[in-house]
């Protein structure tokens, strides 16, 4: 199972900040309230490992190992004159690709918690107020 790290409480807000395995953006978790006092060891354990998208986990894993049909799908991709495709990425185009990916899936993963109830509104979500 996949595993992750608590790296901070915030007492204001009753939220953990959660790093977990293999590189992924840390979370912010609401740790739930029973009976007046925060939910602790093994029901805090599982409630957390609940956020854990293990199938991504085990998909970049796979990935990672290669994919042996990976050229078939290379071989789709259509080159068009006005099209510039960089074949080698900085260090800089590669971090800023993962941040938005990154971002992208915490919206997906948002949306999911709200949908179920887990969340009342979505975290990832900016307002813009009118000036």
């Amino acid at each position: 199972m996949a595993t992750y790290k608590v790296t901070n409480f915030d007492e204001t807000t009753g939220q953990l900040i959660v790093e977990f395995a293999q590189g992924m953006a840390p979370l912010s978790v609401d740790v739930p309230i029973k009976d007046g006092l925060y939910i602790t060891g093994e029901e805090l354990d599982t409630y957390v490992q609940g956020f854990i998208p293990t199938w991504h986990l085990e998909r970049q894993t796979q990935i990672n190992a290669g994919v042996a049909n990976a050229d078939a799908l290379k071989a789709l991709v259509e080159q068009t004159a006005d099209v510039e495709v960089p074949t080698v990425l900085t260090e800089e185009q590669k971090t800023n690709l993962k941040m938005w990916s990154d971002l992208a899936f915490e919206k997906d993963v948002a949306k999911v918690l709200v949908k179920f109830g887990v969340l009342e509104s979505d975290p990832t979500a900016i307002s813009v107020n009118e000036l």
